[in-house]
């Protein structure tokens, strides 16, 4: 009998619980806390898909917040699963465009730290860090194994 994924698990209700929570989540005004956005991850990890299934584009138009965002949201939370990852980002002073940018399937763990502290010593802007990240990146072949997305999430 083969395991079910999280999203099989989901109700009707739980969606709606979900969506609700998710778009509480969206400002009214202003600039969100970083805390916020990795929060959202974490919400859109409980959907519990496949990439590519519709789950996220439709929570997206549910919840008033882009399926991109929520994406880059889940992407923060899976770079950086645990609270004092978020910790640390946000003691060095990270933007979400800093945090996109290191996003980058390219990069290692190892170059997504000693970036942190780049971004905490020389507070590059978002474009800088960007054309930092592609300086790095520059010719190097797509990672050869599909990265995991949601159903390798959950043992983070």
């Amino acid at each position: 009998m083969s395991k079910s994924r999280p999203s099989e698990r989901l109700s009707a209700n739980q969606y709606q619980k979900l969506s609700a929570e998710v778009r509480k989540l969206k400002p009214k005004h202003g600039s969100i806390p970083l805390r916020r956005y990795w929060t959202l991850g974490g919400k859109v990890m409980q959907l519990g898909s496949r990439y590519g299934e519709d789950r996220v584009r439709k929570l997206a138009e549910g919840s008033g917040w882009g399926h991109a965002m929520l994406y880059a949201c889940l992407r923060f939370r899976r770079f950086w699963p645990k609270n004092t990852d978020l910790d640390r980002v946000v003691k060095r002073g990270l933007t979400f465009g800093h945090i996109r940018a290191l996003s980058h399937k390219k990069l290692t763990p190892r170059e997504r730290e000693k970036l942190e502290r780049f971004v905490k010593k020389e507070q590059p802007s978002t474009r800088e860090l960007v054309r930092k990240v592609r300086e790095l990146t520059k010719g190097r072949p797509r990672p050869k194994k599909r990265q995991p997305f949601f159903d390798d999430l959950g043992a983070m």
